[in-house]
């Protein structure tokens, strides 16, 4: 049916004999016997050759034609990673409007701790969400406008698990929307080598001033602060070889040591926001 390894494939059966043009693909014997052949003019005015895969059983199996490609997949993008991811143009029913301004929901994504394991990151000095996650996420908006027990509209948060979140007497209106968040970087990253290990000596560290610079790293799914275990290179043993004492490993990915205001790099290829 084709050759082993290719992804992707369709194709359609027909009783009868198999028609190859010559210049078409190669044939690929369906039982493992090299099929009988004889010439054939089509009317096209080509001469086709035929192939009769009959097995020893008398069964035989003829494939007609069959289209082979690598298989590719489409979808649009909301955001491009490391960008800026504004509230919806929808109400909480997901309708389209022009009336839909910046002041219907609060800047601020409904949360039950403080954005932990969100995927996107929450800025509250800037008061925007940055996209740190590659591909599909979900982010629930909360609506500008309070409600009370009395005046609670019958609504169902599609998309969501929680249709409300109550704040002492006030109650806000929840809306989970869908994002893609693309691979491509909204601005040029910039490349780090690791530093650490058998790295030290090529790897460049990178250093930070004394004052007034802070760096708050994100991270995501793809790109965690830490990793199970530290690597070893296949030129060394493991850090823990030769012993029976548990050696403190480096578990980190991407850090500023406190110690020297330096930025480290280790045990982790990814991309992360800064």
């Amino acid at each position: 049916m084709g050759r082993p390894g290719w992804p992707w494939w369709q194709s359609r059966t027909h009783s009868g004999q198999l028609a190859v043009p010559q210049d078409q693909f190669h044939r690929f014997p369906i039982d493992g016997h090299q099929p009988d052949q004889r010439e054939s003019g089509g009317r096209d005015g080509l001469t086709h050759r035929l192939f009769n895969n009959l097995a020893d059983s008398g069964i035989a199996v003829f494939q007609r034609n069959a289209h082979i490609a690598s298989p590719y997949f489409t979808r649009a993008d909301s955001v491009a990673f490391g960008g800026v991811i504004s509230v919806p143009v929808a109400d909480e029913n997901g309708v389209l409007s022009t009336n839909i301004t910046a002041a219907y929901w609060l800047v601020e994504p409904y949360t039950q701790n403080n954005h932990v394991g969100d995927p996107f990151y929450w800025s509250p000095n800037a008061g925007q969400i940055y996209a740190t996650q590659p591909g599909p996420i979900q982010i629930t908006w909360r609506k500008a406008q309070q409600y009370s027990a009395a005046t609670l509209p019958n609504y169902t948060n599609k998309l969501g698990k929680v249709n409300f979140q109550t704040n002492g007497a006030s109650i806000f209106l929840l809306y989970t929307a869908n994002y893609v968040v693309s691979g491509t970087a909204v601005q040029t990253p910039q490349q780090m080598y690791w530093t650490e290990g058998v790295f030290q000596n090529s790897g460049r560290i990178i250093s930070l001033p004394s004052r007034g610079v802070s760096l708050n790293i994100i991270y995501n799914t793809l790109f965690p602060q830490f990793v199970a275990s530290e690597y070893v290179s296949p030129y060394q043993s493991g850090p823990t070889a030769g012993t029976t004492n548990n050696l403190l490993q480096n578990l980190k990915t991407l850090y500023v040591d406190s110690t020297d205001r330096n930025l480290h790099a280790y045990n982790l290829e990814g991309r992360g926001v800064r």
